[in-house]
């Protein structure tokens, strides 16, 4: 039966993957909230220590600070390419 995109969205042909949820593991909120909270505290921090070091990388006569916007967008791009396949 083909999907009907005005109904709902089609899924067919999307790889599933499998996840475990926090409740599967009999974790506490708390624990998710600072667990959840102290990754992003730690990928915000590797991410700002990361990006100081980039832009002072210079090649020839480029500096790689100045295309820090049009880099993050092909990046993300990349990413979103990544998912779809």
């Amino acid at each position: 039966m083909p999907c009907a995109p005005f109904l709902r969205p089609c899924f067919r042909g999307l790889r599933s993957r499998p996840t475990v949820g926090a409740g599967l593991l009999h974790m506490s909120a708390l624990a998710v909230a600072l667990s959840a909270s102290i990754g992003s505290l730690l990928a915000i921090s590797i991410g700002v220590a990361l990006g100081l070091r980039v832009t002072q990388i210079s090649i020839v006569s480029f500096d790689l600070a100045r295309f820090g916007t049009p880099l993050s967008g092909v990046i993300l791009v990349g990413i979103a390419i990544g998912q779809v396949l």
